[in-house]
């Protein structure tokens, strides 16, 4: 079952990577059949790249891919964030907004001497995350 799970994985990868995410995204309302014309439709344009792709010779590193990809879904980053206590909240707030823009998001603080610790957590960027809006 494991198995099958990752060589699924590793076919909608290659869609989602050979083409543009954001056509898979509005393909519908969450509409299975529309996900599906899609899907056939995307295959189609890009038929082309599984036609000289040999499974059985990269079958280890299509799987290592899909494993590595499947990994990151549960998976969270942390990042302890220090920023000086300079007195007023303008040099804060440009740093917790810069460290926002790199995807952290803080979860608590402490302070501590003349500093504030901010600990800041993240997932991992994988192109699965579009899966979920699919199905």
């Amino acid at each position: 079952m494991k198995l099958i799970l990752l060589r699924y994985l590793t076919f909608l990868f290659f869609v989602l990577v050979t083409t543009s995410c954001d056509s898979i995204q509005k393909a519908g309302e969450n509409s299975d059949i529309e996900l599906a014309k899609k899907l056939s439709e995307l295959l189609g344009k890009n038929k082309h790249i599984f036609e000289d792709f040999d499974l059985k010779q990269n079958n280890k590193a299509i799987e290592s891919i899909a494993k590595n990809e499947v990994d990151k879904v549960f998976n969270v980053e942390y990042n302890v964030l220090e920023i000086d206590d300079l007195g007023d909240t303008a040099h804060i707030n440009s740093a917790l907004n810069k460290a926002g823009l790199d995807r952290w998001e803080c979860f608590g603080f402490e302070h501590v001497g003349n500093k504030y610790r901010f600990f800041c957590k993240r997932k991992p960027q994988s192109v699965l995350r579009f899966l979920a809006r699919n199905f």
